[in-house]
């Protein structure tokens, strides 16, 4: 998905999970990650060099204080006439309750282009947090044979 997303041009930024990376199997990184994703766009790497000259300890901070400045102000920097997607996959292997908070209350105030596509295996958690107006759920099962 995001290798089309990708040839199709509206790739903002992707983020892979992974219990068996030590960088990977926690949300520590995922909003600089997608900054730097986001950054490929001139308008979004002025957005987050700003942030960044304004308070340099931004980039070690805590989840909430990381997302709008590398999220929110970089997305709403995109231009509006293209939808711009973020993909964040295998969300199960490295979430935790600060993140999920997050993407309940916060990812709400993104601009109406962006979109992000989440996936996970089956939990309950998560599709109840998620069920809401502005949150689409889609499960679908892939057998592994």
């Amino acid at each position: 998905l995001a290798m089309r997303c990708h040839d199709n041009g509206i790739l903002g930024a992707s983020f892979f999970f992974s219990r068996d990376s030590i960088d990977r199997d926690n949300p520590k990184l995922l909003f600089s990650t997608i900054a730097a994703d986001l950054g490929r766009e001139f308008r979004a790497r002025e957005t987050i060099s700003a942030a960044i000259e304004k308070d340099q300890s931004i980039v070690m901070a805590s989840l909430a204080r990381q997302f709008e400045p590398f999220f929110l102000e970089p997305c709403k920097a995109y231009p509006t006439d293209k939808p711009v997607v973020i993909v964040i996959d295998a969300l199960d292997e490295g979430f935790d309750d600060s993140l999920l908070r997050i993407l309940k209350v916060e990812v709400p105030k993104l601009p109406r282009n962006c979109r992000i596509v989440l996936t996970t295996r089956d939990m309950s958690t998560l599709s109840s947090l998620f069920r809401s107006s502005h949150v689409v759920v889609y499960h679908i099962h892939i057998s592994e044979t």
